[in-house]
């Protein structure tokens, strides 16, 4: 409790007094916590080591605590989920550290993390008889540019069929609490019984995520 409230240097010592009262002694115990609080510490930096790739942007605003805030154990450790939960880095992800930043007792934060391979590519080809050649092409990167935003393309082609889907998700709209995403999509079929002919689809999608107001956990969502 009063390491979330920044006193992470305060002083608690328990102190117990045996006595004996009343005509038969009873023996009882007498407790007393005798408290030092000291000043609340000030943090003073929070540092990020280790990301070569994502931006330190984009970690950051995964932060519950900031410089000039005051020290609070409870937000130090949901910055470090919302770190490792990102799924850029490596899931041993050591426990931030602190050291002391001056003679008033202010500290600074340090959180280390290190880069794992993220997104992915898969494609493929086919040869079929009466079909002819036919494949399919797809990428999807979680963390494009390193800046946390999400991209994907999914392609699936052929004699008969022409399948297009583009999709893009920026998490903070130029560094807003809004987050967008647009998606696009092409789809052609062909119908080779009695060739009555083809389909043609094409459409897209925005989204778009707002904040509701005193909570950085629940969004509205609005999309069209």
């Amino acid at each position: 409790a009063y390491a979330n409230e920044g006193y992470i240097y305060a002083s608690i010592q328990p102190v117990v007094e045996r006595r004996r009262v009343g005509a038969d002694s009873t023996p009882v115990v007498d407790l007393r916590w005798e408290i030092d609080e000291k000043t609340p510490a000030i943090v003073n930096r929070v540092d990020i080591v280790g990301n070569d790739v994502t931006t330190e942007t984009c970690i950051r605003d995964q932060l519950f605590i900031l410089p000039g805030d005051v020290f609070n154990q409870q937000r130090l450790i949901d910055s470090y989920r919302n770190i490792a939960n990102l799924g850029f880095f490596e899931q041993d992800m050591p426990p931030p550290d602190t050291r002391q930043a001056n003679e008033n007792g202010d500290i600074d934060l340090i959180f280390h993390v290190k880069e794992k391979r993220t997104g992915n590519v898969n494609f493929g080809a086919s040869v079929g008889q009466g079909t002819g050649v036919g494949g399919f092409l797809g990428f999807d990167q979680p963390n494009l540019f390193g800046e946390c935003k999400r991209g994907s393309l999914q392609w699936q082609f052929g004699r008969y069929i022409s399948d297009f889907s583009l999709s893009y998700t920026d998490p903070r709209i130029k560094q807003s609490n809004v987050s967008g995403t647009i998606s696009l999509y092409n789809q052609r079929s062909r119908f080779i019984i009695r060739d009555i002919g083809q389909s043609n689809t094409k459409g897209g999608q925005l989204q778009f995520g707002l904040p509701l107001p005193n909570s950085r956990f629940t969004r509205l969502f609005v999309s069209y």
